[in-house]
């Protein structure tokens, strides 16, 4: 009987811990001026992948979505205050806003799941 009921509890745990990981996925990142970055990875319907990068207001950022059921939105700020800066979209081209020097790039997906290489420019 205590075999079963440890073996329920570990998963129980498990099944919290995959639910946990599967709402939001946020990766941080290193952009270096004038490299494009290449990120390749899938996203779901059911959580949302964002990537944290520092950078410079005034700097120039170029995105490019490439992923036929994938969308993402360009956002800056604190953690308490994060304004988008860009509507769901494949492309964004643009002087960075002042943001406190973090930035998000948030995808989500319109389908089960989207495959997506995501293309990122800072000059």
């Amino acid at each position: 009987m205590k075999r079963k009921l440890a073996i329920l509890c570990v998963i129980f745990v498990l099944c919290l811990l995959s639910a946990n990981t599967a709402v939001a996925q946020d990766k941080n990142i290193r952009l270096v001026k004038g490299r494009k970055l290449t990120l390749k990875g899938e996203v779901s319907d059911q959580a949302e992948r964002s990537y944290i990068f520092k950078a410079k207001a005034g700097q120039h950022l170029s995105i490019k979505l490439i992923g036929r059921d994938a969308v993402f939105i360009l956002s800056g700020g604190t953690a308490g205050s994060v304004e988008d800066y860009s509507e769901e979209t494949k492309s964004w081209s643009g002087k960075l806003p002042p943001s406190d020097d973090e930035y998000y790039i948030r995808l989500s997906s319109y389908h089960k799941v989207a495959s997506y290489t995501l293309e990122i420019t800072l000059k």
